[in-house]
């Protein structure tokens, strides 16, 4: 997932970008995120295909998520620390 991410938060702070598509697959769950720039933010609509202890409904019920950029990409960055 670290391979995937990486390059990931490398295209969302370019200043071209505007949209990706990711799927995120593990041992543990698997969804699809369609990502698009806001402004400064991004919003996030995520389809969760499975989950550990099938929480998918409960995912889906939050909605779109939507953060601003750096944000979104400080947060993956203390993960990946």
């Amino acid at each position: 997932m670290a391979n995937d991410l990486v390059p990931l938060l490398e295209e969302i702070q370019r200043p071209e970008f505007s949209a990706a598509e990711v799927f995120w697959g593990s041992d543990t769950f698997s969804a699809e995120w369609q990502m698009a720039r806001e402004d400064g933010s991004l919003r996030i609509r995520a389809r969760w295909h499975s989950t550990l202890g099938n929480y998918e409904s409960l995912l889906t019920e939050r909605g779109d998520v939507v953060a601003p950029t750096r944000t979104f990409v400080g947060e993956w960055a203390k993960v990946l620390k």
